[in-house]
């Protein structure tokens, strides 16, 4: 299959395995107006995604305002109304990169929007309540398994498209997590009074967390090897990662603390230990 696209319709991205026949003998201003045969199926499916983009949001791509993958799945998988409800969310709501493809998927499948502003929020905020959950082991697995479920109903079209059933599936989501966020809350106000308010970079943990063992603090049993504390802590430490919307001082205090423990382990198992 071959299409032939006028060259100032094409971005930068798609010029990649594009066949161009210019005669090199033309002058500058024909060669603008040359056209471009492309062969390659996966170029033409992302030039026919690009051309049934509306005018606005042709527009933000070439402003920089979205990106080419996400503009491609606006318009292939939108139609003409959808792409201009979807712009009228996006002004009325944030919407963060990584959950980009959630609201097209939601809009694709023509989940309500109030409904698709409600699933994200739950996504939002079970990932909160994981970075809080995440050394205790028996309840992450139950909010691991949750969300993993939470998931694949909302990518396998598994939500009801009656609206008041699916008012019912999203708010027993919302009392399930609210539950686990007080379950989180407890934590937190049990590490605050152990180690002190964590959002203080510049609080020292106070003498009473000397007595705790690295194991404690990353919640693995004391009997664990090295093999189950490497897993668990850079568990850990990936969900208090800053980029990932941690805590950068609960971050540094793991891994310091890892570190430390680590350097003791091997002196410990050092041949001049012995």
């Amino acid at each position: 299959m071959k299409r032939k696209v006028d060259q100032k319709d094409v971005g930068a991205e798609t010029s990649v395995g594009i066949e161009c026949n210019e005669n090199n003998e033309s002058n500058e201003s024909n060669e603008s107006n040359e056209a471009i045969e492309v062969t390659d199926p996966y170029l033409i499916s992302i030039v026919n995604a690009l051309e049934q983009l509306t005018e606005s949001w042709s527009a933000k791509l070439k402003n920089g305002g979205i990106k080419l993958q996400f503009a491609v799945q606006i318009g292939s998988s939108l139609s003409v109304i959808q792409q201009e409800w979807l712009m009228e969310f996006l002004q009325d709501f944030h919407v963060r990169d990584q959950e980009m493809s959630k609201v097209l998927h939601a809009f694709a499948t023509e989940i309500p929007e109030w409904a698709t502003r409600q699933i994200i929020q739950l996504f939002r905020k079970a990932e909160r309540v994981k970075a809080v959950l995440i050394a205790r082991n028996d309840v992450m697995d139950q909010l691991e398994q949750r969300m993993r479920q939470m998931e694949y109903d909302f990518w396998q079209g598994m939500l009801p498209t009656d609206e008041n059933e699916l008012e019912h599936v999203l708010s027993t989501w919302q009392r399930e997590l609210v539950a686990w966020e007080e379950e989180a809350s407890r934590e937190r106000n049990t590490y605050n009074r152990t180690y002190g308010d964590s959002s203080r970079s510049t609080m020292k943990p106070p003498s009473a967390a000397k007595d705790l063992t690295f194991h404690t603090l990353i919640g693995v049993p004391e009997e664990a090897d090295a093999k189950q504390v490497r897993k668990q802590s850079r568990k850990l430490l990936r969900v208090l990662h800053p980029d990932h919307g941690g805590s950068a001082y609960l971050f540094t205090w793991v891994k310091e603390a890892y570190d430390t423990y680590q350097a003791s382990r091997i002196r410990r198992e050092s041949p001049t230990a012995r």
